[in-house]
């Protein structure tokens, strides 16, 4: 019967969660009607009263209800007619009218008139209706308008819509479980790391501040905060009700830069050829990060780089339960025998320099590199067992349950570690980010249009040369 509330059973603080994962099945937005319960009923031997006496308009909602909207949704979105007095008026009832609305981050947006979007969308051959996907959790539709849209406030330009489209594709793909590290508690970001000579075309930084603002190299920047953009507009994911992360580190513009290609040493594969893609291809590689940790160290002989490689994998086994929990059951044998190359046990950044250093003076090769951290960053059972990880790793991590003195990795496998290269030509530090237990790692072709040629020669015009890193 119409009228008849749909019920949703959540804890306290997650009805706004639920209700944009409702709005991502496809429901109208007139529902549900959300019965919030305390968060220690659903903990083990907690009572259930709460439920029970609720339990009529559940299964009501359950097996009765119907919307009263029988429309397909919008079918036409309006725009919007600002005045001002002058131009610095326009644009600052604009960006207030944004904030009020929450239709975009904290920060300044480029209005996107029609003509700056139109402008946008010359970095695509594809039609301004083409759909690309739903942006989880609320649904949103993501196809080539939104997301030139999206690219436009951020500050984007045309050359710049290839790489974000293949970020976009890589978020929504369901094995990235958007849908989970968009709305989790935890502070979760995409990485997105673009292997292939687009990087440079559009001044993607692969060296110096490589994950921070840099004016010779913008574009790591504006497409990072336009995933985030799109995130909160499309998916609903705006601080505190659909986006439930406690601290939101690094979330402003996310992380987006290029990996070092011409630096990386002889006979050691990009991080893109390790996922099965030939040198030269354009791609994108998104996996998910929840904290950073910046590596001091000295090295240049034999010693310092060994004791290098220790902090390096000291700072890898620093306790976290993300690393175990969930979904990282993924990476266990799913009866092939084969391991998953694509879960996000974290990110690990060099510099070229520093690799080069541990070939001559250590003999390392890739290989044996990771074998090395995955041996020296394993945590003792006694400590595990403390902080009450050993349910995750015997569910999650390994095939046998672990024992009194074991040393417990946090992956199955060396192949399972993530190691990029980039950040500039010292090699004083390195770069740590945790992995996210949900969802997996996610690489995406980089689609490049017809007139490409021009777009870089418009962005030369209008920005100089690209510059030497």
């Amino acid at each position: 019967m119409a009228g008849i509330p749909t019920t949703l059973v959540t804890r306290d603080g997650f009805d706004t969660i639920v209700s944009n994962a409702f709005s991502g099945f496809g429901f109208p937005a007139e529902g549900p009607v959300t019965y919030l319960f305390p968060s220690d009923m659903f903990l083990e031997g907690s009572s259930m009263q709460p439920l029970e006496e609720h339990m009529e308009d559940m299964l009501a909602g359950l097996t009765q209800w119907k919307p009263q909207h029988e429309g397909l949704g919008i079918t036409e979105v309006n725009t919007v007619d600002i005045e001002g007095k002058d131009y610095r008026e326009v644009f600052e009832k604009c960006n207030n009218l944004f904030l009020r609305n929450q239709w975009s981050d904290d920060l300044p947006v480029i209005p996107p008139t029609e003509d700056i979007v139109s402008w946008i969308m010359k970095g695509t051959d594809l039609d301004a209706d083409y759909k690309f996907g739903t942006v989880p959790p609320r649904g949103g539709v993501a196809n080539v308008h939104s997301l030139a849209v999206c690219l436009a406030m951020a500050g984007g330009r045309p050359e710049y819509f290839p790489v974000f489209q293949a970020c976009v594709e890589a978020c929504i793909e369901p094995q990235s479980a958007m849908q989970s590290w968009s709305s989790t508690t935890n502070s979760v970001v995409p990485c997105c790391i673009v292997n292939g000579p687009v990087a440079r075309d559009i001044r993607l930084s692969h060296g110096y501040a490589c994950l921070g603002p840099n004016a010779a190299f913008p574009a790591g920047q504006v497409i990072g905060r336009a995933i985030r953009i799109l995130c909160m507009t499309l998916g609903g994911a705006i601080p505190g009700t659909g986006d439930k992360a406690i601290f939101g580190g690094l979330s402003a513009t996310n992380v987006v830069f290029a990996e070092d290609e011409e630096n990386v040493p002889e006979g050691w594969k990009l991080w893109s050829e390790e996922r099965g893609y030939a040198r030269g291809t354009n791609v994108v590689t998104q996996t998910l990060v929840n904290s950073k940790n910046n590596i001091y160290w000295e090295f240049g002989d034999e010693k310092a780089n060994l004791e290098t490689l220790y902090s390096v994998a000291g700072c890898m086994a620093v306790p976290n339960l993300t690393k175990y929990d969930k979904t990282l059951g993924v990476m266990k044998h799913d009866g092939t025998d084969k391991l998953n190359p694509d879960i996000n046990s974290g990110l690990l950044i060099l510099p070229p320099v520093f690799v080069q250093s541990i070939i001559d003076n250590n003999g390392f090769d890739q290989a044996s590199l990771k074998q090395f951290l995955f041996d020296e960053s394993k945590l003792p059972y006694e400590l595990c067992k403390r902080m009450g990880y050993l349910g995750r790793i015997n569910d999650y991590v390994l095939d046998e349950p672990a024992e009194p003195g074991d040393m417990i990795p946090f992956v199955q496998d060396p192949s399972q570690i993530h190691i990029t290269y980039a950040g500039g030509v010292q090699g004083g530090h390195g770069y740590w980010m945790t992995g996210f237990c949900l969802g997996q790692t996610v690489s995406k072709e980089i689609k490049l249009p017809k007139n490409w040629d021009d777009l870089l020669l418009d962005a030369e015009i209008a920005m100089g040369p690209i510059p030497s890193e």
